[in-house]
C-alpha cells in the first residue's frame, strides 16, 4: 500500500505514568527498516524512554492547530 507509512516514536517518562516527551524519530515506508531502527535506537539511548514503530494509513494537515 503506498499510501501507508511507518513512524519510530520515542516516548520519554518523567514519572511511573508520566509522558515528558513524544518524539518522531523517523518516517518509513518499509516496516523492517523502521524496525532495525528501533532496536539501534533502543540499544543507544540514554534516557528512560521507550521507542516503537507506528502505522499510519493516512495523513491529513490540519490548520489552526497548537
Amino acid at each position: 500500500n503506498r499510501g501507508m507509512m511507518w513512524l519510530l516514536l520515542m516516548i520519554v517518562f518523567s514519572g511511573p505514568y508520566d509522558v515528558a516527551t513524544v518524539d518522531i524519530l523517523g518516517t518509513y515506508f518499509k516496516k523492517n527498516v523502521c524496525v532495525s531502527d528501533q532496536k539501534r535506537a533502543t540499544t543507544i539511548s540514554k534516557v528512560r524512554a521507550s521507542f516503537g514503530c507506528v502505522k499510519i494509513h493516512s495523513v491529513k494537515h490540519i490548520t489552526g492547530i497548537k
